[in-house]
């Protein structure tokens, strides 16, 4: 919607539209946010409790996004694949995508808080879904490759590995299409998520006087 368009566009710059939300404000977990910047900061810094969309549900938006996009490209995907074996039956430890074309490959999508420079939270997510994954993923003879982003929307170098990795079994034609398709569908994805995290926030008591 042209909200939402408002909302991505003004959180790139570190505000909110006019009228969006009143200040100062205290989080249920307890944080004051006394400007749009504090409240932005926060509310994309992994706390589970200023907003009631979650961060399980713009995983949700990334992950089908990804799969309808391969799928459009006429590529056999299968969501949240359950024949990988892993140490105890946690299901948790699924990946979250797998391709079938060519030789298998697996992913499995991480979206991290930045952690001080640009990148190195998603650099490190991405070192551990190898960690999970890689062994049970390579058991059956597949090739893992995480897909590992940050909230506002930097990509970890794994995700062109993985692009380029799918968009081999394409014709040439394709390959420049696919890439492209993906690369659009994800950052709006993560925009129109990050907009419904800025939706959703509760109604709080506001603090005066400051």
């Amino acid at each position: 919607t042209e909200y939402e368009f408002k909302l991505v566009v003004c959180t790139r710059l570190m505000t909110l539209p006019r009228g969006h939300r009143s200040f100062p404000l205290r989080c249920n977990c307890g944080t004051l946010c006394t400007d749009a910047k504090a409240l932005i900061t926060h509310a994309f810094g992994g706390c589970d409790r200023l907003s009631s969309f979650t961060a399980s549900q713009r995983h949700q938006f990334v992950k089908f996004a990804l799969a309808n996009v391969i799928r459009s490209f006429g590529l056999n995907v299968i969501v949240e694949p359950n024949f990988y074996h892993y140490q105890g039956t946690d299901i948790r430890h699924r990946p979250d995508i797998t391709v079938i074309s060519g030789q298998p490959v697996a992913t499995d999508i991480v979206i991290s808080a930045q952690d001080g420079e640009v990148g190195h939270a998603a650099t490190r997510a991405a070192e551990r879904k190898k960690s999970h994954h890689t062994e049970a993923v390579r058991a059956h003879h597949h090739i893992f490759i995480p897909f590992s982003l940050e909230t506002h929307g930097h990509k970890d170098k794994c995700c062109t590995e993985l692009i380029d990795y799918i968009k081999k079994a394409l014709a040439p034609y394709q390959q420049r299409h696919f890439e492209r398709d993906v690369n659009t569908a994800v950052s709006t994805a993560l925009a129109k998520a990050r907009a419904a995290t800025l939706m959703a926030i509760g109604h709080y008591d506001f603090i005066h006087g400051f």
